[in-house]
């Protein structure tokens, strides 16, 4: 069952922009609109309460009475200022349009003091107008609005309590709401055009780069790894162009060892079944032919198919991390000799010279069998390699806390710009070299995967027309710190 489509990045970000927008918009209208009274409320209560603790804290004031009328004036405000006696208002601001607080007879004051004193000092109460008129006798009353009154209650200096009461006005605000809802229909309409308009840019330029790089991975996908991968917009993009062009220069490489990898195999798989069926057709058409040396020949040719073939599984399990490491304490240097001597016979034909320089025994804790893999690919390399005079010394001597193997051949060296890559998987330095022809260019590769396996130490030291220095170097065992 195909899977539901997926929206682009550029319509994700016009999606997202355009949410963002109907969310402030819907934001805007319900605290504009639908609790503009209560915080208008909330807002005129505050001030009545800021202004009764000023007047408390100025009571003893000689310029009180300016005070108060100025506040009045300036807050749209009745106040009335009484002694505990209740019989007439110590100070009083003028008289605001619809103020109730001066029309409130002496009990109706004596119990909102009461109800004060109650409630710690302090007490407020909504009023309305029309009603509380209404509850007085008056009649045809034109509509009103509510009155808050707040009830202070402090002391002079003298010790007398003081009764401070403030009346303030809750102007209606459906005027208000209604002038604003006509500003904010036009502010949506306008900013509903914008925010599209921006979205539509925004969405734009944020995609724009990712879509070039999707459209460059794409031509990538296809085996072009020359694809244009140009970072912009912003550092994220940029990163991933840097991996992506680097991936394509890795995969390149990998390519191009694939190839080689191919042709050298294909040659020599092809050489040595070559010989094997030439002399095994000579063999069974000339019963004469049938000797020894024929016979050996076919023995030779079927161990390097055999090498080949390891050399190709090995590296694909180690770079897969499938093999495992089966540690044991054995004599390096023993086995350095040991294999030396499965090379004597070998190199009294072919005229070449190995030299052992050993400055004792050392012991190591590792896998030996892996450990003797590559002592013999260093080997076959400087064989390969070495100079005409086919001249290889073998160096086993102690650094420090470990034993350092040297195999040392005096050929042409290695170009410095060509050491970093001769452990790469089926590199061959030189495809035309005589002696180096047999091969697929991973014995180096399989020496740095065992050694790095061991968490051991490798390199190589090379001059041009000197020769060459492989090394590794294996921690020594305890008892021989």
């Amino acid at each position: 069952m195909k899977g539901k489509r997926k929206l682009s990045v550029k319509w994700k970000v016009f999606a997202y922009f355009a949410g963002f927008t109907a969310l402030m918009l819907v934001l805007l209208w319900v605290f504009q609109i639908g609790f503009l009274e209560d915080v208008y409320r909330v807002t005129k209560i505050h001030n009545i309460k800021t202004n009764a603790k000023l007047i408390a804290q100025n009571i003893d004031s000689d310029d009180l009475e300016q005070q108060v009328l100025d506040m009045g004036q300036a807050g749209e405000m009745c106040i009335d200022i009484y002694n505990d006696r209740y019989t007439t208002p110590v100070l009083r601001s003028h008289t605001e349009p619809g103020c109730l607080l001066h029309n409130l007879p002496l009990s109706y004051i004596s119990g909102l003091y009461r109800l004060a004193t109650e409630n710690g000092g302090s007490y407020y109460v909504t009023l309305n107008l029309n009603d509380f008129l209404s509850a007085q006798g008056y009649v045809n009353i034109p509509r009103t609005y509510d009155s808050l009154i707040y009830v202070l209650v402090t002391q002079n200096a003298a010790g007398d309590n003081m009764v401070i009461l403030l009346n303030a006005f809750v102007t209606p605000v459906a005027a208000t709401i209604q002038t604003l809802t006509s500003v904010l229909s036009i502010i949506t309409v306008v900013l509903i055009f914008v925010a599209a308009v921006l979205a539509f840019v925004l969405s734009r330029v944020i995609a724009k780069p990712i879509v070039k790089l999707n459209d460059s991975a794409k031509v990538l996908a296809t085996g072009n790894y020359n694809a244009d991968f140009t970072g912009g917009g912003y550092r994220e993009i940029a990163e991933l162009s840097d991996t992506l062009r680097y991936a394509a220069q890795e995969l390149s490489k990998v390519d191009e060892y694939r190839r080689d990898l191919i042709a050298n195999v294909s040659h020599d798989l092809r050489t040595p079944l070559t010989l094997i069926a030439g002399y095994a057709e000579v063999m069974q058409d000339i019963p004469a032919e049938n000797t020894p040396e024929n016979l050996q020949i076919i023995v030779n040719e079927s161990k390097r198919l055999t090498d080949l073939v390891n050399d190709v599984l090995d590296i694909s399990n180690y770079q897969a991390g499938n093999m495992e490491l089966n540690l044991s304490r054995f004599n390096l240097t023993d086995a350095v000799r040991e294999i030396l001597g499965r090379y004597k016979k070998f190199t009294e034909q072919d005229g070449y010279t190995i030299d052992l320089r050993a400055d004792g025994d050392y012991y190591v804790y590792a896998d030996k069998i892996k450990i003797t893999q590559v002592l013999y690919n260093l080997l076959n390399n400087a064989i390969a390699y070495t100079g005409e005079d086919k001249k290889i010394t073998i160096r086993v001597r102690r650094s420090k806390n470990a034993v350092r193997v040297d195999v040392i051949d005096t050929g042409e060296g290695i170009p410095p710009e060509k050491l970093g890559m001769i452990w790469d998987r089926y590199y061959k330095l030189d495809k035309t070299h005589k002696r180096a022809k047999i091969g697929t260019g991973l014995g180096l590769s399989i020496v740095k995967e065992i050694i790095e396996q061991h968490g051991a130490w490798y390199g190589v030291d090379s001059q041009v027309g000197v020769g060459s220095q492989f090394w590794f170097a294996l921690p020594l065992a305890e008892d021989q710190l």
